[in-house]
């Protein structure tokens, strides 16, 4: 039988489920992300083909690291943004990039530096909920492979974030601004 844990503020939940819950909803939200339909380019000036974003492989204007003039991701933190996306029933945003550079991206993957997502609309900062159980939801491997997908969640309370809106995301040095809710 189950053991009951009480607190003074609700009912009676089985012990075993209260321990559960937050990893059960990581694991939700880690499966959410890959059964989603294939990430277009969210962000005006990165890509300029969706069709390269979809599919992962750089293309000319990637290599090259310069889009009419202005540098881009690729260039300085070896990465390209494939979006931000809703997920969690909404109360998380999904941030996900790919690594083409692995010496440069490491800076984004360290532990200590903590990412902020801000709202453009209404300047409040979102933070990576840290679980005390699995830690920040986001991903800081010590190495960094190269064409791999990686990602960051970001909590939204109450929904505040919907489609369409747009963020900016900021680690440390690394700044990226309007990007699209998907």
């Amino acid at each position: 039988m189950y053991q009951l844990q009480t607190n003074r503020t609700g009912p009676a939940v089985p012990y075993r489920f209260a321990k559960s819950v937050t990893a059960w909803l990581a694991l939700v939200c880690i499966c959410l992300g890959p059964a989603a339909a294939a990430v277009s380019a969210v962000s005006a000036g990165q890509v300029t083909d969706a069709s390269a974003a979809r599919t992962g492989v750089p293309d000319e204007e990637d290599k090259k690291g310069k889009q009419a003039g202005k540098p881009k991701p690729v260039a300085e933190w070896g990465i390209r943004v494939l979006g931000v996306r809703r997920t969690a029933a909404d109360y998380m945003l999904e941030f996900r990039y790919r690594v083409l550079d692995a010496e440069k991206a490491a800076y984004l993957m360290n532990r200590k530096i903590k990412p902020a997502l801000i709202v453009q609309k209404s300047g409040r900062k979102l933070q990576v909920p840290v679980s005390s159980k699995i830690g920040p939801l986001r991903q800081s491997p010590k190495f960094t492979k190269v064409n791999r997908n990686y990602f960051m969640f970001f909590a939204n309370p109450g929904r505040l974030v919907q489609a369409g809106d747009k963020v900016t995301v900021v680690i440390g040095d690394f700044n990226i601004k309007n990007l699209v809710v998907e």
